[in-house]
């Protein structure tokens, strides 16, 4: 014969964990001009405002992967991206620079308690953590030249958020 558990069975016994674990390296994105031929940008005077600019001395990609905090100040200046003489196109490629990675853990347990209405009648426990280690991971940095935001990440994804919650099953 079987031995029924305890209260402290039914507490402790029968919890469901689950985890969801994004890891991506970062987005890829184009530097741009968005001025008009007048404010330095146009530089093909096609009459379309958004421009890419010539290649900087450095090239065209990171030395290194920037972490958080060179994105939140900036990973590069607008000085560092030169103008294409005037009814020409800049020679910087599509999408040469990656953004900032992503990754986080949304994190749930979940325990079932049986009500004796019926056999199937449950109360449900939840409790929910997404980003659950609180990291911040940003979008990607501000791409065009003329802002004065240039080169720097100024918004991230969500904080942790927790909730609890009880869901009746009948």
């Amino acid at each position: 014969m079987k031995s029924q558990p305890g209260m402290l069975g039914h507490l402790l016994g029968g919890w469901q964990v689950n985890a969801i674990i994004p890891f991506q390296t970062g987005l890829p994105f184009s530097v741009i001009n968005g001025a008009s031929l007048r404010g330095g940008g146009d530089f093909n005077a096609d009459g379309k405002p958004i421009e890419r600019p010539n290649t900087p001395t450095f090239g065209n990609k990171f030395s290194s992967s920037p972490g958080t905090s060179e994105f939140t100040k900036g990973v590069f200046e607008a000085d560092d991206f030169p103008s294409p003489d005037i009814g020409t196109s800049g020679n910087l490629g599509k999408n040469t620079f990656t953004g900032p990675a992503f990754w986080s853990m949304d994190f749930s347990l979940i325990k079932n308690f049986p009500i004796p209405v019926n056999e199937e009648t449950q109360l449900q426990f939840r409790a929910e953590f997404f980003n659950l280690f609180n990291r911040v991971n940003l979008f990607l940095p501000q791409v065009d030249l003329d802002s004065s935001l240039f080169g720097m990440s100024t918004t991230a994804f969500d904080p942790r958020e927790i909730q609890f919650a009880l869901k009746f099953i009948f």
